[in-house]
C-alpha cells in the first residue's frame, strides 16, 4: 500500500508546477508587474534599436518613433508611446532577464483602420517558440480602443516577443508590462519532501508494531 502511495505521489509531482502557457488579461498582472512607458523620451525619430530599462526594441522596416500623447490617428495609453512605420512591420522585443508574464497595448495607425493580420509570438531563452501557436490581434486604429496582448509561461520563461503585422501604416506600442512570479518549488523538491514524509511514516508505523508486540 505504501509503495502504491509513493508511485502515485511521484506521478502527480511529475506534472505539478508545470504551468501551461496561456493568454492573459491586464487584470492577471500582480503588484510586482513592471510597466514600461515612453513618456521620458523625446518626441520624434530615434535610432534603432531602442534600449530602455533592460528591454531592447528592434523594428523593421522603418525604425521607430516616439509619439506625443494621443496625436491624430494614433493612440497612446498614457503620455507618449512608441511607433514604427512601413508595411509588413515586424518588432522584436528582447528582455535582458526572462520573465513569466508579458503584455502591452497595440493600435493600428490611421483613423478607422482595423488590422486583423497581426500576430504576437513568444520565445524562450533558447529562441524556441512557447505554446506552439500564434496570439492573433485585431488592431483598432480609431484612437479609442487599443488592443491588449498578454501571455504567461511560468514553466518556460519568456525572453523574446515578436510582433508581426501586415499593416500598410504600422502600429503603436504603449505600457509594455513584464512580471516575474514568485518561485515555485521544483517537482524534484516536492518529490524529496513527500519521500521524506513517507519515510517518517514508515518508521513511526514500525515502532508502533514493535510496541504492540
Amino acid at each position: 500500500m505504501t509503495l502504491r502511495m509513493l508511485v502515485g505521489s511521484l506521478a502527480l509531482i511529475a506534472g505539478f508546477g508545470q504551468a501551461a502557457a496561456s493568454v492573459i488579461t491586464p487584470a492577471d498582472f500582480g503588484s510586482a508587474a513592471q510597466v514600461q512607458t515612453f513618456d521620458s523620451l523625446p518626441v520624434g525619430g530615434s535610432a534603432d534599436p531602442l534600449v530602455l530599462n533592460g528591454v531592447t526594441y528592434s523594428f523593421s522596416p522603418g525604425g521607430h518613433y516616439i509619439l506625443a500623447a494621443n496625436p491624430v490617428n494614433y493612440v497612446c495609453i498614457s503620455g507618449n508611446c512608441l511607433s514604427n512605420a512601413g508595411s509588413g512591420a515586424s518588432w522584436i522585443i528582447t528582455l535582458s532577464t526572462p520573465v513569466d508574464r508579458v503584455g502591452g497595448y497595440l493600435t493600428g495607425i490611421s483613423d478607422s483602420l482595423t488590422l486583423p493580420g497581426t500576430d504576437v509570438t513568444y520565445y524562450d531563452v533558447n529562441n524556441v517558440r512557447i505554446g506552439g501557436t500564434f496570439h492573433p490581434i485585431s488592431l483598432n486604429g480609431t484612437a479609442s480602443s487599443p488592443s491588449f496582448f498578454g501571455f504567461e509561461s511560468a514553466a518556460n520563461e519568456i525572453k523574446f516577443i515578436r510582433i508581426k503585422t501586415d499593416a500598410s501604416f504600422g502600429m503603436t506600442l504603449d505600457n509594455f508590462t513584464t512580471e516575474v512570479l514568485a518561485p515555485v518549488p521544483e517537482p524534484s523538491t516536492w518529490a524529496m519532501m513527500i519521500i521524506g514524509f513517507i519515510g517518517v511514516g514508515l518508521i513511526a508505523n514500525r515502532r508502533r508494531k514493535k510496541i504492540v508486540c
